[in-house]
């Protein structure tokens, strides 16, 4: 999978968390949730793409 769609996938999930934060609380549970724990799950989710998008070094037994 190449990076471009690790970074689709990764901000369609910060979207969805977002809506389910603002919205779907706001109807089931009548409150939306302050900005600085929006802010703190984009932040996570941005941490874990990431690590996931993170290129790791080749091992072919080759010294610079």
């Amino acid at each position: 999978m190449s990076k471009r769609q690790k970074w689709l996938i990764i901000t369609l999930c910060e979207i969805v968390a977002l809506a389910i934060m603002t919205a779907g609380c706001q109807l089931l549970f009548h409150f939306v949730f302050g900005p600085v724990l929006i802010l703190v799950v984009v932040f996570i989710i941005y941490g874990i793409g990431r690590v996931w998008t993170r290129e790791r070094p080749q091992e072919n037994g080759e010294d610079n």
